[in-house]
């Protein structure tokens, strides 16, 4: 990995000091914006993954004061490396910004700059792959709660590149939990029903209803998937939620594919060409054959991997694929988003299907790095997955515990756990 400092000496001096300055003068203008999901705001980069460094395909949550790292990777789709920093914001349950100051939440700079990078190796998409972990030397968390990191462009504080969102947790509570058949007769087939009992032994709570918020996500999803709920009751140092109404849509398990090769071609692929200056994956298109059945297939609820079988570092060895998604569908139905992980769920125009009237499919075409990818067609006229909803779907469920803080004024994040549905529903 290349280490390199692009500025040296006062010149360097002078640029951090008047980047600092800009963000200071920046944060009021900041404050006002709902930050409610992670947003690309520049063409040129791809495949930004945030994960605990000891695991690529974990979500992004680590214990406040500990050994733990995040590691925040992304791809410059350039033929040169260029000037990146990042800072960061606490928020509150909601994602929102929070009213706290830099100096209530971190410990060093507040604005650093990204020095480890390398260029692609023997691809034909060319790219320069940037990482880092934090915390780190020259910053650490102080408070528990939601966090966004914002990476910007050359000391340019304005110019923002990309936001990810990530959490950082005290273990203060247990959370326990499990899944069962709905008792409505009109869901039992179709959702899954979720008690949840937060045990508290050793810290308090005095008002559970205004101090307490507990959500529930499924897969990671924070779109509508997600809910925050109020204990139904509170006794002897616990907290039960047993609602019959904390439930969730089952849906189906997720479509995936593999792109690691492009001479052994995934069952999930109708074919692979190569061609000079790129390489086109064509996926088997869905019908509502595959969405209306169940059947039983292990997934990574929604989770990728980027990786190649070509090299030994996917980082940089690994090539970007145009991958092209279809679903077959007599009439113009809806507008429908590809849906993964690897996209945050995000219904916007980059993910967006085009209906093709002429051959009577949905058609969607992205440049992916190579990988395991997993994801769901969403409809918005549904506002869900396409597709029969069942009971028996393996989902992951996200389980997070805010307390208000009044003296902080602001969300702490106290306890946080993962309810696999397959280990009550088999």
């Amino acid at each position: 990995m290349i280490n390199v400092n692009l500025i040296n000496s006062k010149n360097m001096k002078h640029s951090i000091i008047l980047c600092i300055i800009l963000c200071i003068a920046s944060s009021t203008s900041y404050s006002t914006i709902k930050i409610n999901q992670n947003k690309i705001f520049k063409k040129s980069i791809k495949s930004v993954c945030l994960f605990n460094s000891e695991n690529k395909t974990s979500f992004p949550i680590i214990d406040l004061n500990s050994n733990e790292e995040l590691c925040l990777s992304f791809d410059d789709l350039t033929d040169e490396n260029k000037t990146y920093n990042y800072r960061f914001f606490h928020c509150k349950s909601n994602w929102e910004k929070s009213n706290l100051s830099e100096f209530d939440y971190l410990e060093g700079f507040s604005n650093n700059e990204i020095l480890d990078y390398d260029f692609s190796f023997n691809t034909i998409v060319s790219y320069v792959h940037y990482s880092f972990k934090f915390p780190n030397k020259d910053i650490k968390f102080k408070i528990s709660g939601n966090y966004i990191i914002e990476v910007y462009d050359d000391f340019e504080c304005e110019n923002i590149v990309f936001r990810r969102r990530f959490m950082i947790k005290e273990n203060l509570v247990n959370i326990s939990g499990k899944i069962k058949k709905p008792i409505n007769f009109k869901t039992r087939e179709t959702d899954q029903q979720i008690s949840i009992i937060v045990d508290h032994p050793n810290f308090n709570i005095s008002n559970a209803l205004s101090e307490i918020k507990l959500k529930i996500c499924q897969n990671y999803r924070f779109d509508e998937s997600s809910k925050f709920l109020k204990p139904d009751f509170i006794k002897n140092k616990k907290l039960v939620y047993d609602n019959p109404e904390i439930r969730f849509s089952g849906a189906n398990e997720f479509f995936r594919f593999n792109t690691r090769s492009y001479k052994y071609i995934d069952r999930h692929i109708f074919k692979i060409e190569k061609e000079q200056d790129k390489i086109h994956a064509l996926l088997n298109p869905i019908s509502p054959n595959n969405t209306d059945n169940y059947f039983y297939e292990k997934d990574a609820n929604g989770m990728f991997l980027h990786d190649t079988d070509f090299g030994d570092d996917p980082n940089i060895e690994s090539d970007y694929i145009y991958v092209t998604f279809a679903y077959k569908s007599d009439i113009k139905d809806s507008d429908i988003y590809i849906a993964g992980y690897f996209n945050s769920y995000d219904k916007s125009s980059e993910n967006k299907m085009i209906y093709d009237s002429d051959n009577k499919v949905y058609i969607k075409t992205m440049l992916l790095k190579q990988g395991y990818y997993e994801y769901m067609l969403h409809s918005n006229s549904r506002g869900s997955a396409i597709g029969s909803s069942f009971w028996q779907t393996q989902n992951l469920y996200n389980i997070f515990l805010y307390y208000y803080d009044y003296q902080l004024n602001t969300d702490r994040l106290i306890g946080y756990q993962n309810i696999d549905s397959s280990s009550f529903l088999y």
